[in-house]
């Protein structure tokens, strides 16, 4: 997770102002790890209460989702999950 979380924020804080909102939702390529057991996924996570620093300041609600599911899963079960 460090690693998708470390690599994600640069992306979000050069095109947005993180300031302006509550929670930080990355919506990433391809299938949730948890539907489809590929380790090479990303596993879908909520970061709460956990800071994150940036140049434009911190904030501690991030979340990770995919654009879809394995087996044909819809993706509204883990939205709401995570979010």
């Amino acid at each position: 997770m460090a690693t998708v979380q470390g690599c994600s924020i640069p992306l979000i804080t050069n095109k947005v102002n993180i300031v302006d909102y509550h929670q930080i939702i990355v919506l990433h390529a391809g299938n949730g790890e948890e539907s489809s057991s590929v380790a090479s996924d990303i596993w879908s996570v909520t970061f709460l209460g956990q800071a994150v620093g940036t140049l434009q300041g911190t904030f501690d609600r991030f979340a990770i989702v995919p654009e879809s599911e394995a087996h044909g899963l819809g993706t509204l079960g883990v939205y709401a999950h995570e979010n």
